[in-house]
């Protein structure tokens, strides 16, 4: 959420900075505060691993992967595509079992049987655009 008002107000900052620009009254102040909240959110949000821009979320949602049941109608049976069994009774996991050879699949698993919520970093198109769109109008504005 922090991430999401950040930039809606540097956007307001840069909105105001092309109306002074209209104007012929540019603020250095305002241009190097809106470089330095781009620099900041870059450095805080940005993932060298590859997931380009990201933010940590705490989720408690996961739990139900391996307690709710999946509904299968009764007398029900087959098989996933990758071979796992379906039939009643069965949870999320046992019918997607290819989550488990997924990298981060021992750290939920880790935080589910401590009975912690999992926190991961989620590249979301949504944060992504945002801060692209930010530093596209910043140099859009100031070149």
């Amino acid at each position: 959420m922090m991430q999401v008002l950040q930039v809606v107000w540097l956007k307001h900052l840069l909105t105001m900075q092309q109306v002074l620009k209209r104007y012929g009254t540019l603020d250095d102040e305002a241009r190097e505060l809106a470089k330095q909240i781009l620099d900041r959110m870059w450095n805080k949000y940005y993932d060298e691993d590859g997931l380009g821009i990201t933010v940590e979320e705490t989720r408690s949602d996961y739990s139900r992967f391996f307690e709710q049941e999946v509904y299968i109608p009764s007398g029900y049976s087959g098989k996933m595509a990758n071979g796992d069994e379906i039939k009643s009774g069965v949870k999320f996991i046992d019918i997607r079992s290819e989550y488990k050879n997924d990298p981060a699949y021992a750290d939920l698993k880790a935080a589910y049987d401590a009975g912690e919520d999992y926190k991961v970093a989620y590249h979301r198109y949504w944060a992504q655009a945002d801060i692209a769109l930010a530093n596209a109008e910043y140099g859009r504005l100031f070149g």
